[in-house]
């Protein structure tokens, strides 16, 4: 692997192990906490469709809060979030913006050289860190497979989170170093060393 691309890839590790441990925003019980409008996009590679789902987006906003565009077939986690929830919290120019996940942002750069499709999905996440002109806004967060109904060993092996998309878009030992990286800054953040 290029140092580039490993470093690009430690980038985005890096920037989803900080947004997992940030802590949420403090909503009082029985009060509506933030939210975020999730639309649905029919999936390239797989053919589901927010129609095929049979349980609705966990997410529901209305049409002044920010949007995440997400695949049909793809899950993320409640924590996944929390940039965009804090984002719009602080920064008003997010409050409305549209977002993707990393696997719909993927839709438009898998036909990319690899480092080169890497380079621009990092790009896309760097309004995480406090950039103001990114080119677009990419969720900086893993993504699993979203499947109704399946078996107990298929759920196990589909447990384990794909960085760019639930249809494993990179090779595996990308998906190893990525893993790695992301790991090791969790437990860096943990430890209060970073």
């Amino acid at each position: 692997m290029s140092a580039e691309l490993r470093e690009l890839l430690a980038r985005l590790a890096v920037r989803e192990a900080r947004s997992e441990l940030t802590a949420p925003p403090f909503t009082p019980t029985g009060r509506a906490g933030p939210s975020v409008r999730v639309r649905l996009v029919t999936c390239p590679v797989c053919g589901v469709s927010g129609a095929d789902r049979c349980w609705p987006a966990p997410m529901r906003g209305t049409d002044d809060q920010p949007e995440l565009s997400m695949l049909a077939c793809e899950k993320l986690t409640s924590r996944a979030v929390l940039p965009i929830v804090l984002g719009a919290e602080h920064r008003p120019e997010l409050r409305g913006a549209r977002f993707t996940s990393r696997a719909v942002a993927w839709t438009g750069l898998a036909h990319l050289p690899l480092p080169e499709a890497v380079r621009r999905l990092e790009l896309a996440e760097r309004w995480a860190g406090g950039a103001t002109d990114p080119p677009a806004f990419t969720l900086p967060a893993s993504t699993r497979v979203h499947r109704a109904r399946t078996s107990w060993p298929t759920h196990r092996r589909e447990l384990f989170p794909f960085c760019i998309s639930p249809h494993a878009a990179l090779p595996a030992w990308m998906e190893h170093h990525y893993r790695a990286v992301r790991r090791a800054a969790l437990l860096r953040r943990r430890e209060g060393k970073q």
